[in-house]
């Protein structure tokens, strides 16, 4: 501490005034310690460490502060090239915590830095820079998956049909700058309901892809699915393009009315039967069925024996019939019923059985045969 004066010479007489009254002057060229730089140095916007690399092109330098700093002195942020790029004045609050933190007032560019404190106290006297930080910036995210498709719990591909499972496989087609520890994230709409990821595995496949299984069960209806990919530091990409699933969890009505008929169209009777052994059932059919379901035939051992696409025509008129592919047992009655299956698998209840007796000794019903032909017996000339 210096103690200044000050009084006038007068040249001319060489007479000096009194002295003023002193003023006390602080001289100091002395500076703080260097910051210490706190395990972590660096968060990010969300308040979690980083290591080495964050997607927050401001990332937060948090330090120890020197036991000889005081309330009012500067912190300093520096990159690289020795710029200034942030600054933090401690308060007294900073100083009771011993720990202060500073932030770049300018974002940085994506790349490798190289991140410095010091600390400049109120004379204008800078410490000793703090050891370097460094820090990759990466804002970049993948690119957007391409194609999406799933497969049903049989392993079967779904189509623009759908699937009665509920949590089917979506299948993901990677990106070329996909790289292992990504996070492949399904969509439904905005809700993401799968994530899993990326392996070597994945990026090994010709092309790339990944296998998500759903967290939850889709309901009955249409949904529209896209994936993103989650790059290891945060960065997600842009959607997929969307790809409908249509989930049909509901069977088709039960088929009544079953008649059995023989090979000439007639009804078989219980009894006496018919030697017809591939007689055809025809059933009506239930009001929501569609072109396309499959009405299915089953003898008395529950095997399926006969199957028939619905067609339009069937739908018009509101029957359909099916036939055994192979020829019934003879001798023997049985108990036939039928059910139809949708489009997505989806199986109706068994209709009601009807007994039909296959017997080959039966005499054909004699309405169905034909007359003898007619033999001449003579001509008459009318003249």
């Amino acid at each position: 501490v210096n103690n200044l004066t000050a009084t006038i010479l007068d040249e001319l007489s060489g007479v000096e005034t009194s002295h003023s009254p002193s003023v006390s002057i602080t001289i100091d060229t002395t500076s703080t310690d260097k910051p210490i730089n706190n395990d972590p140095a660096l968060i990010d916007d969300n308040g979690d460490n980083i290591l080495d690399i964050t997607n927050d092109n401001t990332p937060t330098v948090s330090i120890t502060l020197p036991e000889d700093a005081v309330a009012g002195d500067k912190v300093k942020l520096y990159n690289e090239d020795n710029e200034e790029i942030g600054e933090h004045e401690l308060t007294q609050e900073d100083i009771n915590n011993g720990t202060v933190s500073v932030t770049p007032n300018e974002e940085l560019i994506d790349g490798n830095h190289v991140l410095t404190t010091s600390i400049t106290d109120k004379a204008g006297n800078e410490s000793e820079k703090s050891d370097p930080i460094e820090v990759e910036i990466d804002t970049t995210p993948t690119d957007a998956p391409g194609t999406i498709t799933f497969v049903d719990d049989s392993g079967e591909e779904v189509d623009e049909n759908g699937t009665n499972d509920t949590t089917p496989t979506v299948i993901v087609s990677l990106p070329e700058n996909t790289k292992v520890g990504d996070l492949v994230s399904v969509y439904n709409g905005e809700e993401i309901i799968g994530t899993k990821e990326v392996t070597q595995e994945d990026l090994d496949k010709k092309p790339s892809s990944i296998e998500v299984d759903l967290d939850d069960t889709l309901t009955d209806g249409t949904h529209e699915i896209t994936a993103t990919v989650t790059d290891k530091v945060g960065n997600e990409s842009d959607k997929s393009e969307p790809t409908d699933l249509l989930i049909d969890t509901v069977p088709p009505g039960i088929p009544t009315d079953l008649v059995a008929k023989d090979d000439n169209g007639l009804t078989v009777d219980e009894d006496p039967g018919t030697a017809d052994t591939t007689p055809t059932v025809t059933v009506s059919l239930p009001e929501d069925a569609e072109v396309g379901d499959v009405l299915k035939l089953y003898n008395e051992d529950n095997e399926v024996i006969g199957e028939h696409k619905l067609t339009q025509e069937d739908i018009d008129n509101g029957i359909a019939s099916v036939t055994p592919e192979d020829e019934l047992e003879d001798k023997k009655t049985h108990e036939l019923s039928v059910r139809v299956t949708d489009k997505t698998g989806n199986e109706s209840g068994k209709s009601d059985p009807i007994e039909v007796k296959v017997d080959s000794s039966i005499t054909p019903n004699p309405d169905t045969e034909a007359p003898d032909a007619p033999v001449i017996s003579a001509v008459e000339n009318d003249d």
